[in-house]
C-alpha cells in the first residue's frame, strides 16, 4: 500500500518549507556580508538605535503573513532569526590570517605582536615622557600641560605589558590625551626607517655643534667635555640600520676629520658637505668618504671607510630655460621638496644654468617642505653670507640666534620665488629668508602657514617620535606659523616691475 504521509513533511508543507530554509539562508549570507563589509561598526551609529531596531522587526512581520502562531512552514521572524544567528555564525568562523586580541581598547594582530620585557616597557614610556617634556612646544596653543603629561606618563607605567605593540598602543593613548599638535606623532621601526630620504648626511647622522648638544641632550661624555669646543662637531642621533650604526657611529661621538681633514670648529654644514662631496655631479669625487671620530664612551679616536652617499633615487630638481620678450632668458628651477638631495641638486642646477640665463624663477609651488638645514644651504646660494636666514624659538620661549652662512653666492642675477597655498615648512623658511632680505620677489599667493620646527628622535628599540621643538621666524622676525607669507605680485611681474620692488624693499637690522 501507500505510505503514510508524513506529518511533517507532507507533499504539502515540503514547499513552504523548503523556501523557509531558503529564506533563512539567503538572510544569513546578507547578514554575512554586511559584517565583512564593516557594517558591524554600525552598532554604534544613531542609525541602529533599539527603537529603530524594533520598527525593522515588526516590518518583517508585517510584509511576511505570520499569525501569533505561523503554519507550518511558514516564513516567521524565527526563519530569520535563525538566518541572522547563522550569518554571524559564520563572520565569526572566516578564514583569517592570524587572531586579533583586544588590547586597551584596540584591535592588535597577534601574528605582528612582539614580546617585550617589562622593564623595557616602562623604560621606554620613560625615553618618551623625557623627550616630550624637554623638547615639546605647544606652538599652535592646543592646550598642553607638562603637568598632564606627568600623569599620563605615571599611569601608563603602572600598567602590565607582555607585548611591544601595547606600548606603543599606549604611548599614541598619552599623545592623544594630551593635547598635542597633529604633527607631533610616535613612530614605529619600520615608520622611522621610512624617513631615512630626509636624512641630512645621507649615511644615517645628525650633526650638531657642542654647545647645540648640550642644550638638546645635555653635557657631553666626560672623555670628550675637556678637550673639546664649543663649536667642535657632535652627533646627535643615529639612525638605525643606517650606514653609520652599521660601523659604529653613535650618540655623542665627535668627529675630529672628513677625508684627512680636520674639521675641529667647522660648521656642522660645512662638515655635512665634505662627507656627501662637493657635487653629486662630479665624477672625481671618491665613492667612499673617510670619516675620523673619537667615542663618547672612551675618548678614543677611531676611522672609518663609508660608502659616500648620493646614490640613485628620486631627484627633487628639474631645470628647464624660457625664452622671454625682449631676448631675456630665464632659468627656472623647480623644487618638489627638502631632502637629502635638495641643496646639491639646486647647486648643480645653478652652475649649469648660470652662463646661459639673465635672471632665474625658483619653483616652489606644492613643496610641503622637508629638512630645514637644506633651506638654510639654497638661500646661502642666492644670498651669500651675513645675512640671517631664519631665527628660532625655543620651547622656553628664548629666541635664539639667526642662522646664516659665510659662503659668497651662487649668483647675483635676479630671481623671483614662486609659492602658493601648499608652499610649507622649509619652503617658507626659504622663501621668507629670500623676501626679508630683499633678494627675491615671491610671486602667487599666501603660502600655507607652517612656520614650526620638528625634531625626529630615536629610542634604543627602533621606535621614535617625531614632535615640534620650536618656531622659525623670518629674518624680520615675523611669525608665519598658522598665517602664512603674503607675496609680492599675484602674477609673474615683468623683470622691470621686479627690480622696481626690490628697490623699496628694506634690508633687516641686526639688532
Amino acid at each position: 500500500g501507500k505510505m503514510a504521509p508524513n506529518p511533517c513533511w507532507g507533499q504539502k508543507s515540503f514547499r513552504p518549507r523548503l523556501r523557509a530554509v531558503a529564506m533563512a539562508l539567503s538572510f544569513a549570507v546578507v547578514i554575512h556580508v554586511l559584517l565583512m563589509s564593516g557594517w558591524s561598526n554600525l552598532s554604534s551609529t544613531r542609525s541602529l538605535k533599539p527603537s529603530r531596531v524594533r520598527l525593522v522587526w515588526q516590518g518583517l512581520g508585517r510584509r511576511i503573513p505570520v499569525g501569533a502562531k505561523s503554519r507550518p512552514g511558514g516564513v516567521s521572524r524565527r526563519n530569520f532569526g535563525a538566518g541572522g544567528a547563522f550569518g554571524v555564525l559564520l563572520w565569526g568562523l572566516r578564514p583569517r590570517e592570524s587572531k586579533a586580541l583586544n588590547l586597551f581598547g584596540s584591535t592588535v594582530t597577534v601574528s605582528k605582536m612582539t614580546p617585550v620585557e617589562q622593564s623595557e616597557a616602562i623604560s621606554l614610556i620613560q625615553d618618551v615622557y623625557e623627550t616630550m617634556d624637554k623638547s615639546y612646544i605647544d606652538a599652535y596653543a592646543k592646550g598642553y600641560s607638562s603637568e598632564t603629561w606627568k600623569a599620563a606618563a605615571e599611569a601608563a607605567q603602572g600598567k602590565t605589558y607582555q607585548y611591544r605593540e601595547q606600548v606603543y598602543e599606549e604611548i599614541r593613548k598619552m599623545l592623544a590625551g594630551c593635547k598635542v599638535d597633529d604633527y607631533t606623532t610616535f613612530l614605529e621601526p619600520e615608520e622611522i626607517v621610512a624617513l631615512t630620504k630626509y636624512d641630512v648626511s645621507g649615511i644615517g647622522i645628525n650633526l650638531v655643534t657642542k654647545e647645540e648638544f648640550k642644550r638638546k641632550v645635555g653635557p657631553v661624555s666626560d672623555s670628550l667635555d675637556e678637550d673639546s669646543l664649543d663649536g667642535d662637531v657632535f652627533i646627535l642621533a643615529v639612525l638605525k640600520e643606517s650606514p653609520a650604526a652599521a660601523l659604529g657611529l653613535h650618540l655623542g661621538d665627535q668627529i675630529v676629520s672628513v677625508d684627512g681633514q680636520n674639521v675641529r670648529g667647522a660648521p656642522p654644514f660645512d662638515v655635512l658637505q665634505r662627507i656627501q662631496g662637493k657635487s653629486a655631479s662630479d665624477e672625481s669625487v671618491p665613492n667612499t668618504v673617510t670619516i675620523s671620530f673619537k667615542r663618547a664612551q672612551n675618548g678614543e679616536e677611531q676611522t672609518i671607510e663609508i660608502p659616500r652617499p648620493g646614490g640613485p633615487g628620486d631627484s627633487p630638481v628639474t631645470t628647464q630655460i624660457e625664452s622671454r620678450p625682449g631676448g631675456i632668458r630665464r632659468g627656472i628651477i623647480t623644487l618638489s621638496e627638502f631632502n637629502s638631495k635638495a641643496a646639491r641638486e639646486v647647486e648643480d642646477a645653478v652652475r649649469q644654468l648660470d652662463s646661459s640665463v639673465d635672471e632665474y624663477v625658483l619653483d616652489l609651488r606644492y613643496n610641503l617642505g622637508g629638512i630645514a638645514q637644506e633651506a638654510v644651504q639654497i638661500a646661502g646660494m642666492f644670498m651669500g653670507g651675513g645675512r640671517p636666514v631664519t631665527y628660532t624659538v625655543s620651547n622656553t620661549g628664548e629666541l635664539l640666534e639667526g642662522l646664516d652662512l659665510t659662503r659668497g653666492p651662487l649668483t647675483t642675477k635676479p630671481l623671483l620665488v614662486r609659492v602658493n597655498f601648499l608652499t610649507a615648512s622649509a619652503s617658507e623658511i626659504l622663501a621668507g629668508a629670500l623676501q626679508d632680505n630683499c633678494r627675491a620677489v615671491l610671486v602667487g599667493t599666501r603660502t600655507f602657514g607652517k612656520g614650526v620646527i620638528q625634531g625626529i628622535y630615536q629610542f634604543s628599540d627602533g621606535s621614535g617620535m617625531k614632535l615640534t621643538i620650536g618656531k622659525y621666524l623670518t629674518p624680520k622676525r615675523r611669525d608665519i606659523n598658522n598665517k602664512g607669507i603674503q607675496p609680492d605680485f599675484f602674477l609673474m611681474p615683468s623683470s622691470e616691475k621686479a627690480a622696481k620692488k626690490l628697490k623699496t624693499c628694506q634690508v633687516p637690522s641686526d639688532s
